[in-house]
C-alpha cells in the first residue's frame, strides 16, 4: 500500500501534474491540520489520511484542468468547509487569488490557521454568509453545498454577468434533474477521480 506522499505523487501523475515538492509538502501539512482538528471539531467526518486525500484533494484538482481554460484571477469558494476544493486550487494554483467563503466560525477559524501556517499569499477567508459580501468574482466554486438552485441563488450577490461556474456534483441522473431547474446553461463535464470508484462530474457555464 502507498503511503500518503506516494499516493499524492500517483494522483499528480494521473492529472497530468508534474512533481512538485513545495505543493506536496503543503497538502500534505493541510491534511495533518484536518486530522488533528477533527478531533476537536468535525470538519470532514472521521477519515483516515488516505480518505481525505482521494475523497476530497484529489476530487478538488480535477477541476484544475477545466478552470485553466477558464479567464479570470479571481475566484470564489462558496461554503469551502474545511477548504476543498479551493484551499487545494489554491495551493496547486498559486496565480490565482482563492477567497474562502464559509460562514461557521469554526471552520472559518481553521481556514485562516492553515492559510497562514502555509503562508498562502493567495489565499483568503470570509466567514461570512455568502449574501452578506458584496464582492464580485471571475469564477465562482462550489461542492457538496446543495441543488444547482440553491448555489445559484446564494451567490447571486457576487456574480456578475461575466462570472464563470464550476460546480462539483455526483451522478449525472441527480445533475440532470437539478439542471431543469437551473436559468443558466452548464455544460455536464465527467471526470475521473484517481483512486475513487464513484461517478463524479463538474458542472460547468462560461459566459
Amino acid at each position: 500500500m502507498m503511503n500518503e506522499s506516494e499516493l499524492l505523487s500517483a494522483g499528480f501523475h494521473k492529472f497530468g501534474m508534474a512533481e512538485n515538492s513545495i505543493i506536496k509538502n503543503r497538502i500534505l501539512e493541510y491534511i495533518n491540520r484536518i486530522i488533528a482538528y477533527n478531533r476537536k471539531v468535525n470538519i470532514t467526518g472521521t477519515e483516515s489520511a488516505q480518505d481525505i486525500i482521494i475523497r476530497h484533494v484529489f476530487d478538488s484538482l480535477s477541476i484544475l484542468r477545466p478552470l485553466s481554460k477558464i479567464p479570470g484571477t479571481s475566484v470564489a469558494d462558496v461554503g469551502s468547509g474545511a477548504g476543498f476544493p479551493g484551499m487545494v486550487l489554491g495551493i496547486a494554483d498559486p496565480v490565482r487569488k482563492y477567497t474562502l467563503i464559509e460562514s461557521k466560525k469554526k471552520k472559518g477559524s481553521f481556514l485562516l490557521e492553515v492559510i497562514a501556517a502555509l503562508s498562502l499569499d493567495n489565499v483568503a477567508c470570509r466567514t461570512a454568509n455568502v449574501f452578506e459580501i458584496s464582492e464580485k468574482f471571475d469564477i465562482i466554486l462550489c461542492r457538496a453545498l446543495g441543488s444547482v438552485k440553491k448555489i445559484l441563488k446564494l451567490s447571486r450577490n457576487i456574480r456578475t454577468n461575466s462570472t464563470a461556474y464550476i460546480l462539483s456534483k455526483g451522478t449525472r441522473k441527480v445533475i440532470e434533474a437539478e439542471l431543469m431547474e437551473s436559468d443558466i446553461h452548464f455544460t455536464i463535464t465527467p471526470v475521473c477521480v484517481p483512486f475513487l470508484n464513484e461517478e463524479r462530474n463538474l458542472l460547468v457555464h462560461i459566459p
